[in-house]
């Protein structure tokens, strides 16, 4: 990935965890982190928002914001793997996902699946490395893009490598370099922000 492409990931992370709704919320086990946050990146590329507990608001308890994130997530993936499945919070928060018929399951390794969710198919993402071709990775994205109204979708112009060069615009002046870290302007950006979503790091 690219420094440019990088900073924008980053700006979009912080940007949708201060939004109101959302559009997938992770659900993994601590252990599991980074490829929770392989796939956080993969979804802000697509123009989701995420949200997932690297940030518990000061003055909020954790149960409280994991449910409040939970309620308004459109879209639940958990991630299956040898920590997660004995994990009541991933259980507990894949259930309500069925629950609402808005679950998308991912084994990322090959730890059996607990039998009350097997009747969910699950994306196999063990030998996914977060590459953007990749057979069963495809076919999450489209699970996970027809629980998302098109409507809902943040559209996002990622920066180029040239936005960052001073450029003259007469012998007076010249142009500043675009700051990633400032609000995204209008025609970057064509819905409201929604919110920084999805999954959690869990006990």
């Amino acid at each position: 990935m690219t420094l440019v492409a990088h900073q924008a990931i980053e700006f979009l992370s912080t940007w949708n965890h201060h939004s109101r709704m959302s559009d997938i919320f992770i659900s993994y086990a601590r252990a599991d982190k980074d490829k929770a946050e392989l796939l956080t990146n993969a979804f802000f590329r697509k123009g989701w928002s995420v949200w997932w507990d690297r940030e518990i608001p000061p003055g909020q308890s954790f149960d409280e914001t994991i449910e409040s994130a939970l309620n308004s997530a459109r879209c639940v993936v958990v991630l299956w793997s040898k920590h997660s499945v004995s994990s009541r919070w991933v259980k507990t928060e894949a259930a309500e996902g069925a629950e609402r018929g808005i679950l998308v399951p991912a084994m990322i390794d090959n730890a059996p699946i607990p039998l009350e969710f097997k009747r969910i198919e699950a994306a196999d993402l063990s030998d996914w490395e977060g590459e953007a071709s990749h057979r069963e990775f495809d076919q999450l994205l489209k699970s996970v893009a027809a629980m998302i109204p098109i409507t809902a979708r943040v559209a996002v112009k990622l920066p180029s490598t040239a936005d960052f060069i001073r450029t003259p615009v007469s012998s007076n002046a010249r142009s500043s370099p675009v700051d990633v870290h400032a609000a995204p302007r209008e025609s970057e950006v064509t819905a409201a922000p929604l919110d920084a979503i999805a999954g959690h790091a869990h006990r």
